[in-house]
């Protein structure tokens, strides 16, 4: 069956299981989760979900085992609300979008040359209508927009798992126990990488942005994990969302939507130049190398965490090469400190000492 028909059969099927759910009284509380988002000159565009809630609860740091196993089993277990009515509303303007199949919803805010909003993070306010609206009247959500200030040298653009927080992705089991037996409260950075990364920011001049691998389904735990860990708040892109329990077992990882991502950013924000960080365990390393091929003069340095001690392999030295050539600097690192002392020297932050 192709996809498009099957997209066509399973829309239906989606809306009748929601709408028996309602008439019966099956339909758990509704929850929008709204995803930070980032405007460039012209606007933004606001995405999210609708789900069932979950019940997933706040991670402490005396979370048992089972609790933290309960919270991700519950993130890719709850339903998804599909065509359920979202109004938005940002400044003086306000839209009301339907969900999708997948019961996720996009909203397109646009600016005027004199309704340009101050540069830092504005509050957009979300809130159910129709009819799911009308039996939760008072179900209400908040997000963010990111105002670039005009005043950044650079933005950075960085990886999450196993450049920021210890992940072990790719050694199957480690990773699995990771995930099961931590909370965002647990799980640890590695060791100077907050530091470095607030240097990097300058004060919330210069604006983050953090590209996973990571479904949707984990936005709340990395969000709370970056804050607890005090990095920098930032914009989070991550995978399609998973609606089936069965899917977080495979741990099937696809890696191009990084590529895409990267490549919107660059283009979105065309002035400015970027500094790249992420690891030697997975694509990292040919993606921003690539990047940096694709825009030149955009890139200042690339710094990759090398988890798996690449740095000496003979195709790892000749990127350092090209990359050399290009004017960009591809450090391969071990100790966060390596990286902080190399953006120092370079002018990328100033000097600590």
């Amino acid at each position: 069956m192709s996809p498009k028909l099957t997209s066509i059969l399973l829309w239906p099927l989606s809306k009748i299981k929601t709408y028996f759910k309602r008439r019966w009284g099956y339909l758990d509380q509704p929850v929008i989760v709204p995803y930070r988002t980032y405007a460039t000159s012209e606007g933004f565009t606001l995405s999210g979900h609708v789900l069932e809630e979950r019940g997933l609860k706040k991670p402490h740091a005396d979370t048992s085992l089972w609790g933290n196993i309960l919270n991700v089993l519950r993130r890719y277990w709850g339903g998804v609300i599909p065509d359920a009515r979202v109004e938005i509303s940002f400044d003086a303007q306000k839209k009301v979008v339907p969900t999708d199949r997948n019961g996720q919803f996009f909203a397109a805010f646009s600016f005027s040359p004199k309704s340009q909003p101050a540069p830092g993070w504005h509050r957009i306010s979300l809130r159910l209508v129709g009819e799911i609206g009308k039996e939760f009247p008072d179900f209400v959500a908040t997000s963010e927009v990111l105002i670039s200030d005009p005043r950044a040298d650079f933005g950075v653009i960085s990886d999450l798992d196993d450049t920021v927080l210890i992940s072990h992705a790719t050694r199957f089991l480690r990773k699995m126990h990771l995930m099961l037996f931590k909370n965002a409260l647990t799980r640890n950075p590695f060791p100077g990488a907050s530091d470095f990364y607030t240097v990097l920011e300058q004060k919330g001049k210069n604006p983050f942005f953090y590209v996973s691998s990571s479904e949707w389904n984990v936005y709340d735990l990395l969000v709370d994990f970056l804050k607890f860990q005090q990095f920098p708040k930032g914009i989070l892109l991550l995978r399609d969302f998973r609606k089936h329990i069965h899917t977080f077992f495979t741990m099937r990882r696809r890696h191009h939507h990084k590529e895409e991502k990267l490549q919107r950013i660059l283009r979105d924000f065309p002035d400015l130049s970027f500094v790249l960080v992420g690891d030697s365990g997975q694509k990292d390393v040919f993606f921003y190398t690539q990047l940096a091929t694709q825009f030149p003069h955009r890139i200042r340095a690339i710094y990759i965490r090398d988890v798996r001690q690449r740095a000496q392999h003979t195709r790892m030295r000749r990127l350092v090469q090209q990359m050399a050539e290009r004017g960009v600097t591809l450090l391969f690192f071990e100790d966060t400190a390596e990286a902080m002392q190399h953006a120092q020297k370079h002018g990328l932050v100033p000097d600590q000492s």
